[in-house]
This record gives structure tokens, C-alpha cells and sequence, in this order.
């Protein structure tokens, strides 16, 4: 299992917000053996301390508590049809799978018909993600490569 990092399209706050939310309640139902193989931290307040303080900050630490967030941003220089893209972090048991599923939906959604437009992708990809996934990166680049040009 390993985390990797993709980009996927301009999305609305609402969708964003509605992820954000669900996402809590998926690794709440995960069992505690799978919370520590994905090397997910979850925090616990001490509910005495949470007791004394308060009205407002207990409201505020329960929407923090409540929160799970990843992100990772594109490189500074990212200037092409992906420049405007959000980058979603994943946590995944076949990041060659994931990895070429991602890159797919990106060149079919943005419409990418030239070979400077991949080359970015290319590029944003292996900059998002650690050295221990640019092996899936490549082979999956070149596996959709040799599909389109069959």
C-alpha cells in the first residue's frame, strides 16, 4: 500500500465540502489493523480536558476532530492546461492501476491532444508523488502510450 498523489480537475467548493465530509466517516469504519497500515494518525481529545473549556473552543475542536484533510499542491511552474487542476491524494494497494485510471480520466477530461500537454502531466505526476511510485508513473504512461498508438 502506498500513498500516491494524482491531479483531477477544477471542482466546486460543494463537491470538495462533500468529500471532506464523507471521508471521516470512511476511516471511522475502517478497523484499527488497516488505520495503522495506511499510516492514517487519528486523534482523540482527552474528554476532560475538552469539558473545561469553553462553549465556542469545544465547538471548534469538534469540527477540527472531525476533519480529515490531504492536499498537496502543483509545482509553481505548472503553467499549461493543467495549471488550474486540484491534486487529490490517495492512498492505494495498486498505484499502477490507480495511476493510469487517474492519468486517463485527466487527458480525457481537459481534452489533451499534443505531446506538451502529456509531457506536463507527466511532470506533475512525478512531482506530486515520491520516488517509490515513479516506476508505476512510468509504466503507466507508457502503457496508455502503446494502447493509443496501437
Amino acid at each position: 500500500s502506498a500513498k500516491s498523489c494524482g491531479v483531477s480537475g477544477p471542482r466546486d467548493k460543494e463537491a470538495s465540502g462533500a468529500l471532506n465530509a464523507d471521508l471521516p466517516k470512511a476511516v471511522g469504519s475502517l478497523g484499527q489493523e488497516t488505520k495503522k497500515h495506511l499510516g492514517l494518525l487519528m486523534l482523540e481529545l482527552d474528554m476532560d480536558v475538552a469539558e473545561e473549556l469553553n462553549k465556542k473552543q469545544k465547538k471548534r475542536i469538534s469540527r477540527k476532530r472531525n476533519r480529515i484533510s490531504f492536499s498537496a499542491s502543483l509545482p509553481d511552474d505548472v503553467c499549461g492546461v493543467f495549471a488550474g487542476s486540484l491534486c487529490a491524494v490517495k492512498y492505494s494497494t495498486n498505484p499502477f492501476l490507480d495511476m493510469r485510471e487517474s492519468i486517463l480520466e485527466m487527458i480525457q477530461y481537459v481534452g489533451v491532444t499534443n505531446w506538451k500537454d502529456i509531457e506536463e502531466l507527466v511532470y506533475c505526476y512525478i512531482a506530486l508523488n515520491s520516488s517509490e511510485i515513479h516506476e508505476s508513473i512510468r509504466d503507466a504512461f507508457l502503457s496508455l502510450a502503446s494502447t493509443r498508438m496501437s
